[in-house]
Order: structure tokens, then C-alpha cells, then sequence
């Protein structure tokens, strides 16, 4: 696994660093306006766009439509940034995805949350490689 290099100087290796985060709301109206892949399904929906940096950013969507409460909701984000954080740099770069949580997500455990992001970031990849190919 690769280490950002803003994250070598913490004490901490697995932390998220603002740099490796979609921040601003005008960063999430250009991925929700000017998205080139997207992919769905009941847990989550992808919207993946070109960054031109050397790594990914991510965005997380959690509104109160998918739980009320705060604790299912920070759930949800923890099991996204620490997948993202894992998948990070293997076979995508430079791309700012934000991902939006659908009300169903709330009822499934970890794993089958995991496994749901991995399926939908496999869909993602293979769209930019065929996106690739045609270019």
C-alpha cells in the first residue's frame, strides 16, 4: 500500500488527509455536473471525474434520507473511507469520485457494504478502460 505523502508526517498511517477529500461545494457541483463514469446499485451511486492530479479524491454523500441517525450515517462513511483508502491509487488515478448513499445501505452490514463499493468501483474502472481503448 502506498502512503500519501502528506500522511508520512503524521503518527498516524491510516489517516485521511484533507488533500486526499473532494472539500468544497464547488468541487461536488463540478463531479455532479461534469461526470464522465458513473455506477450504481441499492447502497451506493458513483460519479467519478478527471481531477488532473496524481491521485484520487473522495466525496461522501450520507444525507439524513439514508438514517436519521448520525451513528448509522458515520458508519457508512467510516466503511467508504477506509475502502477507498485500501483501493487508493491501484488502478485509478487522478480522479475526484464522489459517492452517494442510497436509503437501502443503512440496513447492511460491513461486508456486504464493502463488497457493494468493490463492484461498483470494478464498473468504474473497466468504463475508463474501455473510455481509454476508444480514445
Amino acid at each position: 500500500m502506498t502512503v500519501h505523502k502528506s500522511c508520512k508526517k503524521s503518527k498516524c498511517r491510516n489517516s485521511y488527509p484533507r488533500s486526499l477529500r473532494v472539500t468544497r461545494p464547488g468541487e461536488y457541483k463540478e463531479v455532479f455536473s461534469k461526470n464522465q463514469f458513473r455506477s450504481g446499485d441499492s447502497c451506493w451511486l458513483l460519479l467519478a471525474k478527471p481531477n488532473n492530479l496524481s491521485h484520487n479524491r473522495i466525496g461522501l454523500v450520507i444525507s439524513k434520507k439514508v438514517s436519521k441517525k448520525a451513528v448509522v450515517r458515520n458508519r457508512l462513511k467510516r466503511v467508504l473511507r477506509e475502502n477507498f483508502r485500501q483501493k487508493n491509487n491501484t488502478e485509478l488515478n487522478g480522479f475526484d469520485i464522489v459517492v452517494i448513499g442510497r436509503s437501502k445501505a443503512a440496513v447492511f452490514t460491513n461486508q456486504e457494504l464493502n463488497e457493494s463499493f468493490d463492484s461498483q468501483w470494478k464498473r468504474i474502472v473497466k468504463k475508463l478502460q474501455r473510455g481509454n481503448n476508444n480514445g
